[in-house]
């Protein structure tokens, strides 16, 4: 009896020890739902056939003017994205000031944008209306950028 006992105690222990090994399901890593969104720029500007540069003096061949440009800066942002089924998507927040003092610095970053795929792209040259008058900003928007007017509390566009 003594030996049954043993026998059932051993066999339940080995029930007990198989069932807890179940095998787990693998779970592979979610696709990303977001990523980064980079719109790099290229000017090439001119006036009168001649290409711009800073500190150079453009001669406007109608009214005879001549100008001399020591800064030109300007913002980008206010993004928005249209998918194939024509919906958009928009980052209000995300807004680049490119200098033209630093041509290699043309770049948007965009963050959140959902993955997939767009066919339509829209953006902002200067700063929103809602922006604008909303007082002053962080990051490309903040004042020490110089790009701020404090008498009239707005933004410089260009």
């Amino acid at each position: 009896m003594k030996l049954n006992y043993i026998l059932w105690v051993a066999f339940g222990a080995a029930l007990v020890s198989l069932s807890a090994c179940k095998e787990e399901p693998i779970v592979e890593p979610a696709e990303p739902v977001t990523g980064d969104f980079l719109i790099e720029f290229e000017y090439q500007w001119a006036m009168n056939g001649e290409p711009f540069a800073l500190n150079t003096e453009l001669h406007h061949p109608m009214t005879g003017d001549y100008l001399t440009f020591s800064t030109f800066r300007h913002y980008v942002g206010h993004v928005e994205l249209q998918d194939p089924a024509g919906e958009w998507w928009t980052d209000t927040e995300a807004y680049a000031l490119f200098d033209a003092a630093e041509p290699d610095a043309l770049t948007l970053r965009v963050t959140g944008v959902p993955v997939g795929d767009y066919t339509d792209m829209r953006l902002v040259l200067g700063v929103d209306s809602t922006h604008n008058v909303s007082g002053a900003q962080a990051g490309a928007l903040d004042p020490a950028q110089g790009m701020f007017w404090n008498w009239n509390t707005g933004y410089i566009m260009v």
